[in-house]
């Protein structure tokens, strides 16, 4: 069974999709530091990540991690070179940097808060 860390608040329709959701299961910490998370680190499969940083140590220590999803915008608080080297390694196998769409001027910006080429 696949298990989540939720770090940081998560709306309660978000929650409830994964209390619903078969096959999985998941911690929710609500504080914000990284401190905070890391008890549960070694547990999770998947991550989800607001404003809080995912530093090199921590997904060092993630050994079963195969998502990190950082719900957002922007990914300046995630060591994006050790996401990097542990989905070259064959650990992290999908990461999810949103991206945004301006609805008034129809403009997708990419994760690196630009345009696309």
């Amino acid at each position: 069974m696949a298990h989540v860390l939720v770090a940081g608040k998560l709306h309660p329709s978000g929650l409830a999709l994964l209390e619903q959701a078969g096959g999985i299961t998941f911690d929710h910490v609500e504080e914000i530091s990284e401190a905070s998370y890391q008890p549960f680190l070694e547990q999770a499969d998947a991550i989800v990540i607001r404003t809080q940083p995912l530093s090199a140590a921590s997904i060092g220590r993630a050994h079963r991690l195969k998502v990190v999803s950082r719900h957002g915008v922007g990914y300046d608080a995630v060591d994006v070179a050790a996401v990097a080297g542990a989905t070259r390694q064959g650990h992290v196998v999908h990461v999810a940097f949103p991206v945004r769409f301006t609805q008034r001027t129809g403009t997708a910006f990419t994760a690196r808060g630009g345009a696309p080429a």
